[in-house]
């Protein structure tokens, strides 16, 4: 069963932002949970900077496009990530936050 977490990289005022951000939390979460792997989601792939491919074990793009061309809130797409995520188990992570710590712990909520 594979385990993985799935955040945006699209959206906000700045979506050149969002992608660094998605970059830096990605990064973050490799070294604090190296046996997990990360997802990004994107609007287009285009819109990723080689520099940053790398730093994303997956990148996949948003499987229904955008919900509102132009709307700045990126959550409206939230619903998406059900259909977008190749993993088994995934937990969502907001773009915007960095893992500082081991957070290998938040898997344990997931057992039953």
């Amino acid at each position: 069963m594979t385990q993985g977490y799935i955040f945006f990289g699209i959206g906000g005022y700045d979506p050149q932002k969002t992608i660094e951000c998605a970059y830096a939390l990605s990064v973050s979460l490799k070294l604090v949970d190296p046996d997990r792997e990360t997802c990004v989601i994107v609007e287009d792939f285009d819109r990723v900077p080689k520099r940053y491919e790398n730093g994303f074990d997956y990148i996949i793009k948003l499987p229904y496009g955008r919900s509102e061309i132009g709307h700045h809130d990126y959550r409206i797409d939230w619903w998406q990530i059900y259909y977008a995520t190749p993993f088994d188990e995934t937990i969502y992570l907001d773009t915007f936050s960095l893992a500082i710590s081991n957070i290998s712990s938040f898997w344990e909520l997931t057992e039953e």
